[in-house]
């Protein structure tokens, strides 16, 4: 693909068209090139599968300084360089995470919104299995505000597909549209929130990728 400067994927867009498939991208904008974003991931690594990268890849969560501003050129370059794709699914993987500076940015968002502060809520160390709706949450909005300047962006381009995003059944106690439940693909998510707060299709999973449930999405002029 790199050598046919992704001429053979152009080519299966088309052949896909061609046949009546529609073309989905996924696009996973929290892991980028550590050493070319800079700042502090909060998890690095060098191989997916005992295959090493060239460079170490960084994981950043959604209130990383620059995330916005990285995200949104990597879906400026992918519609440009792919004119022909019909979806875009939208990945934040990883964002439900500690880390120290967030808990400042939690507590304001606390204050704000009548919730306990962080010394009350624990050491959410692990979000997906942890009971800590406070904290999960406040990481549901954080990626609300960067799933809705995404938007924004892709649909300054005059993309009218469909826009998705992973959400998952829970692990814990917490039911979908009732309070916050955990999602392998951004971390954990609030259903009801994530359906008055963004105009994303939803592509609801138990554990792994399966159900898929996509619907149209308008444009957010």
């Amino acid at each position: 693909m790199i050598e046919s400067q992704n001429g053979l994927i152009r080519q299966v867009i088309r052949e896909a068209h061609q046949r009546g498939i529609k073309i989905r991208f996924n696009l996973c904008l929290t892991y980028f090139d550590a050493e070319v974003f800079g700042g502090t991931p909060y998890q690095t690594f060098d191989n997916s599968s005992g295959v090493p990268f060239p460079r170490p890849i960084g994981v950043y969560d959604t209130d990383a300084p620059g995330l916005i501003e990285r995200a949104c050129q990597v879906c400026e370059e992918v519609l440009e360089e792919f004119p022909g794709v019909d979806g875009y699914i939208i990945e934040l993987e990883g964002t439900g995470v500690e880390v120290p500076y967030r808990i400042d940015l939690y507590n304001q968002w606390a204050k704000e919104h009548g919730k306990r502060p962080f010394q009350e809520v624990g050491h959410p160390l692990n979000p997906r299995g942890m009971d800590a709706p406070e904290w999960r949450e406040y990481t549901t909005f954080s990626r609300f505000k960067v799933l809705r300047v995404i938007e924004e962006t892709i649909r300054k381009k005059s993309f009218n597909g469909d826009l998705l995003k992973w959400c998952n059944s829970p692990h814990t106690r917490h039911g979908p549209g009732s309070s916050p439940v955990p999602d392998p693909g951004c971390g954990p998510c609030t259903y009801r929130h994530f359906r008055k707060h963004t105009t994303y299709a939803r592509i609801g999973c138990r554990h792994r990728r399966h159900n898929l449930r996509p619907r149209s999405c308008p444009n957010s002029a």
